[in-house]
């Protein structure tokens, strides 16, 4: 289901999680005009935080912060696969994964291996 568009069975889709994937962008996390980028803040949810979405028909879905997990690359696969099981619901919860860092290499670059996980759960 689209974002924030309620599940309605339509195109076979009755369950499930919509996912998001994207880049933290590298150093300080934010673009060229020292803006954060889409993803950039996602490390900086907190569970219990509030997520207004915008819906196709002008109406506003309230999400909620559920979870945020630090998963390592390898284990990203059985993870999704294992937290996040299909079900009947009002609208798709929404599932956020971007990549963190939490230490350098010898070089001082950032080592990202492993992904900061979120997710949104419609109130």
């Amino acid at each position: 289901a689209a974002l924030g568009a309620p599940v309605t069975g339509e195109d076979g889709y009755v369950g499930g999680r919509s996912i998001i994937v994207g880049h933290v962008n590298f150093g300080g996390w934010q673009d060229t005009a020292g803006i954060k980028s889409a993803m950039g803040g996602v490390d900086e949810a907190t569970v219990g935080d509030t997520v207004l979405v915008g819906a196709a028909d002008g109406s506003t879905v309230t999400y909620r912060v559920t979870r945020k997990d630090h998963v390592l690359w390898e284990g990203l696969d059985e993870y999704l696969h294992t937290q996040y099981k299909p079900g009947t619901l009002a609208h798709a919860d929404v599932v956020l994964v971007t990549c963190f860092f939490d230490h350098t290499d010898a070089y001082g670059n950032p080592v990202y291996d492993k992904n900061v996980v979120v997710t949104l759960e419609a109130v």
